[in-house]
């Protein structure tokens, strides 16, 4: 404390306790300042006494011979301060250069300036001054902090040039009137004397000493200058004015230091561990950074240092570790969170945990106590740990579960108060507040969010460090690559495979059921969806030549999809979402450009129906009376049909409904048999009914809206069916947009096949043309692939279809949760221009820790687009690069693999005898290409014709092994370890998987599913592209 004392006039503090070193108590004072003009010299002198003379004559010295100039020397030792001081200070490099000469006299010490500048250059003898002032301040207080703390003597000379350079800046900025804000000086004046002292001195009692006794001190400094402008004479105007200026600002400052030391703190190191699911992960980000990147920034702020921590790493910001995993609920976070509390030892965790629990209604009961045992087990870990546990942010959409989620973070609020009773560091962070328009989707926050959560975190961090809770970190290994498993391990050589079983069933397993037709985009070719049983919908608009994926467009409604229809309320072609609750009552969402807006193109109409008192399994729509708007039917079990004509439902509502009675009296068929659909193409919609070999009988609808029963015209059979088979299989759309509908039939994986109507209704069951395959299984069309598209290590599951288009599914954990794991991100690439010899890959060729899209000929010439974000942010995030290989001379297949263990691919050429030549990557992201480095041949090992080339990590160095697939052998592997990178060095060659019989001629991948550095087994069928996986636990390791 008494370090302090000696900053100012030496005055006894009171008596404290104090921790950290001891200091005596100084008996030195400032003086006054004076000053003696000479024919070509200025001399500033500061009385001044209590300092040891000796010690004082070394400082001088050292100072006056540093340099040629001793001007020189002022700026070295204040230009380190003036940057961080309000108003930046004087800037050091438009000081004037002058010498002069350091002296110690009777009462104190002195600069004498050597100038020929005459007296009348106001501005430059005002600028020496200034500079005097503070050197002679710094200097003296300096040496009374070193003689009565020796121990702390570099402290005492930061604390000397802060004030040096404190006094320079005041008198400066009052000359040239642009002093101000004696709060902010105060606050940076408050800061470093806590930088300088250190925390366990400023603790201990420094910190108050700086509010209750060192504002007098400065206020009579203040006063000092003032008396030294009185004195100057008028020649001295300037000078004369910014003493008295600085002097009453010093004394403003004076008054604000109190509140300014009660708010500043010790610094604390902080190790932040953010963990929990795909919110901690960063799921609807623009970034994909989520909360962390954010709250970085707010923590660097009140922290001596700054580390993220974890296992898990995602996002653009460059701290990305974290321990986020999607899709995991509290049991599987606790995992990876008390395991790495243990070994990475943060001081800090935010913990948000239970949205999966909530949202899949999993032992929600039970979750509050699960999430303590978690938050025990952190505890336990990092006992110096501190820990900000999140209440939950919103379900959208969702009532059910929203009431789950306000009931858990009730309960949650109650544990953090239990555990505080406890004396426990557990604090909460209330993310209570956030509303629906900060959610990007039913779970996940947008930006607007995130920032709201890394705010939240952010104030209870602070918090829990204002409690003095945030101890330093202690000891720990903070990078999660050590090792290769997300432990900091690497599972035992030889330690086998595990069955994982089936985790993709080719897409998004799903019946024939689920599949809709109807035409969202209103341009008159029906559309492809599925509806899924939460009443969520995915579609597939028709385009010339394929389908245009549009991903989810209706997130559902909180009622199941057995309740949804599709129909065209308003009559503007395009259709509307419907929900038919048990009673026949209607709710209508009428579709606004949802092909264009997505989910945020459904516009709600309210209840449009009441009922009729029918059940709602029994309504249909359909467009009976040709007016273009679909009316309501119910259909009874018998087939006949009771109808209300749509007369702008959309526009009045419920009363818009007028009833026409019976208008079908039934066929002897019952009503799972009938279908509606406009056969003849003439506006109104057609009886059909269709036998269970898919024969279908057809009865034209000849003005049945006025007529009754009677207007129906029985043609008699149009089709006798197909070997696909009937019954709900067989539906009719148009489908080419010629008005007329056309004959489908759905398979078990929702392939559509295509009888196109050529004037069915005229010429009977002839005018059925086969088209063959209308929609394959949307999900799975293409070939599969697995590739690292958001950094996180673990491969997401891809479908490259025709022109390169390709659809992906982000792996949330598929290890460990298996097929449920798979989340839908639609359309990540549209694909690009492809000649037939072109195919499509993915590798990391920047070294980013994303896979990149490359197409590459049959020559080797390689395009490149690079990943910046795709995951985040979908297709558009592909950045074309250009050409970055241009090919080989050497025949053989292109592959890339990381030989080196670098972190980015690079070239492989492998040859018809296995042999492989590479080229290493040197940087290829330059326009062009460029950067591959020929390393010649790497490797030619002893193989069969039969069997195939591949790249894998058997091991956790990084560096892709050499492995060959044998598919006469049930696709056995054998593998040889990479030694030495590109130096053609290999470990003896040895059977590590002995392959699996599955009875199809299978597609092997080896790509790390569970992102833990080693290479899974997955056996793909290529007719599906359902997929079933061994999780390498060191693999076999037997001789070949």
């Amino acid at each position: 404390m008494s370090v302090v004392v000696a900053l100012l006039l030496g005055l006894t503090p009171p008596a404290t306790a104090a921790a950290g070193p001891r200091f005596a108590v100084p008996s030195g004072s400032l003086g006054n300042f004076s000053v003696v003009v000479a024919a070509e010299s200025v001399t500033l002198e500061l009385d001044a006494s209590g300092f040891d003379r000796d010690q004082m004559r070394e400082f001088l010295q050292e100072t006056q011979s540093r340099n040629p100039r001793l001007s020189d020397t002022i700026r070295e030792d204040f230009e380190e301060h003036t940057n961080g001081m309000p108003g930046g200070g004087e800037d050091p490099s438009e000081w004037p250069d002058f010498d002069g000469q350091l002296s110690i006299t009777d009462t104190g010490i002195a600069l004498r300036v050597d100038s020929d500048q005459p007296l009348t250059n106001a501005s430059f003898w005002a600028n020496i001054l200034a500079a005097a002032a503070g050197v002679l301040t710094g200097l003296v207080l300096r040496s009374i902090c070193i003689g009565f703390a020796p121990e702390a003597a570099v402290m005492c000379v930061v604390i000397g040039n802060f004030f040096g350079g404190m006094t320079r800046g005041i008198i400066i900025q009052a000359i040239d009137g642009t002093l101000k804000d004696g709060k902010a000086w105060a606050e940076t004046l408050a800061q470093s004397l806590l930088l300088a002292a250190g925390g366990a001195a400023w603790e201990g009692g420094v910190s108050r000493w700086s509010k209750e006794v060192l504002p007098g001190h400065i206020d009579r400094l203040g006063q000092a200058l003032v008396r030294l402008g009185d004195r100057l004479s008028a020649g001295w105007a300037t000078f004369k004015e910014g003493c008295a200026a600085a002097g009453e600002f010093l004394r403003e400052v004076g008054r604000n230091l109190a509140d300014a030391v009660s708010r500043v703190r010790v610094r604390s190191a902080l190790r932040v561990m953010p963990a929990g699911d795909s919110i901690t992960y960063g799921v609807g980000s623009s970034s994909g950074n989520g909360y962390r990147a954010m709250l970085w920034d707010r923590l660097r702020e009140i922290s001596s240092g700054l580390d993220f921590v974890g296992s898990n790493s995602s996002g653009s910001m460059m701290d990305d570790d974290h321990n986020g995993y999607p899709g995991r609920e509290i049991d599987t976070i606790a995992g990876p969170a008390s395991r790495d509390a243990s070994t990475m030892r943060p001081n800090v965790v935010t913990l948000m945990a239970g949205t999966n629990d909530i949202q899949r209604d999993v032992d929600v009961a039970n979750a509050p106590a699960r999430l303590g045992r978690l938050i025990d087990q952190v505890l336990d870990g990092s006992p110096e740990v501190a820990i900000a546990v999140a209440t939950l942010v919103p379900v959208v959409g969702d009532p059910p579960a929203q009431a789950r989620r306000n009931a858990f973070n009730t309960e949650v609020r109650a544990l953090v108060e239990t555990y505080q009773d406890q004396g426990k560091k557990v604090m909460l962070a209330e993310m209570g507040p956030m509303t629906a328009d900060m959610m990007f989707d039913r779970l996940h926050p947008n930006d607007s969010g995130y920032a709201f959560i890394a705010q939240e975190f952010a104030e209870t961090t602070d918090a829990m460090i204002s409690r003095g809770w945030v101890e330093e970190p202690q000891g720990g290994v903070t990078d999660p690559n050590v090792g290769g498993g997300d432990d900091g391990s690497c599972p035992t050589v030889g330690g086998g495979w595990v069955d994982r079983g089936k985790i993709a069933t080719g897409g998004v397993a799903r019946v024939s059921g689920a599949v809709r037709f109807a035409d969202i985009d209103g341009n008159g070719l029906t559309d492809y969806l599925l509806l899924k049983d939460d009443g969520a919908v995915d579609a597939w608009t028709k385009i010339t030549g394929g389908w245009d994926r549009k991903g989810q467009i209706a997130p559902g409604t909180g009622n199941p999809g057995s309740k949804v229809r599709f129909a065209d309320i308003d009559g503007d072609h395009d259709d509307d979402y419907l929900v038919v609750h048990d009673n026949g009552a209607v709710d209508a969402w009428r579709n606004d450009g949802v092909y264009v807006n997505g989910p945020s193109g459904w516009y709600s109409l309210g209840r449009i129906a009441e009922g009729t008192g029918n059940p709602g399994s029994k309504v249909r729509f359909a467009d009976i009376d040709g007016d273009l708007d679909d009316d309501y039917l119910v259909m009874h079990d018998n087939g006949s049909i009771d109808a209300w004509r749509n007369n702008e439902v959309d526009e009045v509502g419920g009363s818009g409904w007028k009833s026409l009675g019976q208008i079908a009296e039934g066929t002897g068929n019952p009503a799972s048999k009938v279908r509606l659909a406009d056969l003849d193409g003439d506006k109104d919609a057609d009886y059909l009914v269709v036998h269970d070999n898919g024969a279908a009988d057809f009865w034209r609808n000849d003005n049945v809206d006025d007529v009754g029963g009677s207007g129906w015209k029985s043609r008699g059979q149009i089709a006798k069916g197909t070997a696909l088979g009937g019954g709900s299989k067989v539906q009719f759309a148009d489908v080419d947009s010629d008005r007329d509908a056309d004959y489908l039939v759905i398979g078990e994986r929702g392939e559509v096949s295509l009888w196109q109507n050529n004037d069915v209704a005229e010429v009977g069951g002839s005018g059925w043309t086969e088209k063959g395959l209308h929609v394959r299984d949307l999900n799975v069309s293409g070939t599969v692939r697995f590739a690292d598209l958001d950094g996180d290590k673990d491969a997401e599951y891809l479908v490259v279809g025709p022109g390169g288009v390709v659809d992906a599914w982000r792996n949330d954990n598929v290890d460990t949760v298996g097929g449920k794991g798979w989340y839908q991100l639609g359309r990540i690439a549209k694909g690009v221009s492809m000649s037939s010899s072109e195919r499509v890959a993915f590798a990391d060729f920047d070294g980013d820790g994303d896979d990149d899209y490359l197409v590459v000929t049959g020559a080797g010439v390689v395009r490149a687009w690079r990943n910046d974000g795709v995951v985040a942010k979908g297709g558009s995030a592909w950045k074309e690069v250009g050409t970055i290989a241009h090919g080989t001379p050497n025949p053989g297949e292109v592959q890339f693999a990381d030989i080196d263990g670098d972190g980015d691919d690079d070239y492989l050429v492998v040859a018809s005898d296995h042999s492989v030549t590479a080229w290493r990557n040197d940087g290829t992201n330059a326009p062009g290409g460029g950067g591959w480095t020929s390393k010649g041949l790497i490797a030619k090992p002893t193989a069969s014709i039969n069997e195939k080339t591949m790249f894998a990590n058997l091991t956790c160095d990084r560096r892709a092994d050499y492995v060959l697939r044998d598919p006469t052998q049930n696709n056995k592997l054998t593998g040889w370890t990479n030694l030495d990178g590109f130096a053609n060095r290999w470990a003896a060659p040895k059977k590590v998987a002995w392959g699996v019989a599955v009875g199809y001629e299978a597609e092997i991948h080896l790509a790390d599913l569970s992102g833990d550095g080693l290479d899974d087994y997955l056996i793909v069928d290529p007719r599906s592209g359902a997929t079933e996986a061994w999780l390498n636990a060191g693999g076999n390791q037997a001789d070949r």
